[in-house]
């Protein structure tokens, strides 16, 4: 898409700035602009012949009185207004200098990501405070001989830092799912950790997990959002198809693969070097992850790297308590 010749488009880089004890620095939009009255997080339009980090590093200064030093993208998002359609080119600050102060009389506040939730923003802002709120790295199970060394294994993960987890077992009874579900859930609970589960939204309500991953199939025939915003609800998609439609009926995030050739997708054409959906994956709200290397960090997609060896990390085999009569999650 020619952004410029859309004059009802906007273009605009945003900067979610974080101190050293990893708050977030929001402002209030004043009461007679465009969604006046909400919170947001700084920055302003690209003039033209800027680049995003350039009106990024001048829009902080003008509104804030700062310097910025270090950033790295975070997410990007096409949102549509009734009256515009704004792509927000988002960027985490890590690293600047001065004291932060509203130059234009707009009131500023330090908050803890716990806390973020409290605030109203406008709705485009809504994917920034998901991809913030999301850990870097995200566990997906693989195979397990019982379920005491999958909970042994789970809790060695979180030691290790995982704050979120897939239960992915599509062998497994249904009875017998449910069950291990209940009690990952029990040890994940008490440290903060959120545990989603690949199974069908039926298995999932039984449950009282943080979350429901969809495969590609039964994406393909969901078509409206199954949990509510309270739940996390993600995907596996192959394809930017797969990835638009994730985006229209608002998913919380999309792992997006194969990047690399997998054992697990025979025959499905890697992604690779080709940098496939770049161009496209703008043009979606979802945050993204991409398997196929070491870890999956959902935040930025380009460094992402994959499921396979995540799930060495719990890595579990199938419990031999009882024969497998119903499948749960596949």
């Amino acid at each position: 898409m020619n952004r410029s010749k859309n004059i009802n488009t906007v273009h605009v880089a945003v900067g979610v700035i974080q101190n050293t004890n990893g708050e977030i620095l929001i402002a209030k939009r004043p009461n007679h602009v465009h969604q006046g009255g909400l919170w947001e997080f700084p920055g302003g339009k690209i003039h033209e012949g800027e680049t995003v980090t350039t009106a990024l590093v001048r829009e902080l200064n003008e509104e804030l009185n700062i310097n910025v030093i270090n950033t790295s993208p975070l997410i990007t998002i096409p949102h549509e207004y009734p009256d515009k359609t704004v792509y927000l080119d988002v960027y985490l600050v890590t690293e600047f200098t001065g004291q932060p102060h509203g130059n234009e009389g707009q009131q500023i506040r330090w908050v803890s990501l716990t806390d973020i939730s409290g605030y109203k923003f406008p709705d485009a802002n809504q994917p920034i405070i998901m991809a913030l709120t999301l850990p870097d790295k995200y566990l997906i199970t693989g195979k397990f001989e019982d379920f005491s060394e999958c909970e042994q294994k789970v809790l060695d993960a979180i030691g290790r830092g995982i704050r979120l987890i897939q239960l992915r077992e599509k062998q497994m009874e249904t009875d017998d799912f449910i069950e291990l579900a209940q009690r990952l859930y029990q040890i994940t609970s008490q440290s903060g950790t959120k545990l989603i589960l690949n199974t069908s939204i039926d298995v999932f309500n039984r449950t009282g997990a943080d979350g429901i991953h969809m495969t590609g199939e039964r994406l393909a025939e969901c078509q409206a959002r199954p949990v509510g915003k309270d739940k996390l609800f993600s995907v596996s998609t192959h394809t930017f198809a797969e990835l638009q439609h994730a985006s229209k009926i608002d998913a919380d995030f999309a792992m997006l693969s194969p990047v690399l050739p997998t054992n697990s997708h025979p025959g499905e054409p890697a992604l690779g070097g080709r940098r496939p959906c770049h161009r496209d994956i703008h043009r979606t709200r979802t945050t993204r992850g991409v398997p196929g290397g070491r870890a999956i960090r959902l935040r930025r997609p380009a460094r992402s790297v994959g499921a396979g060896c995540l799930r060495s990390q719990v890595r579990c085999r199938r419990p031999n308590r009882r024969g497998s009569r119903r499948s749960a999650g596949a």
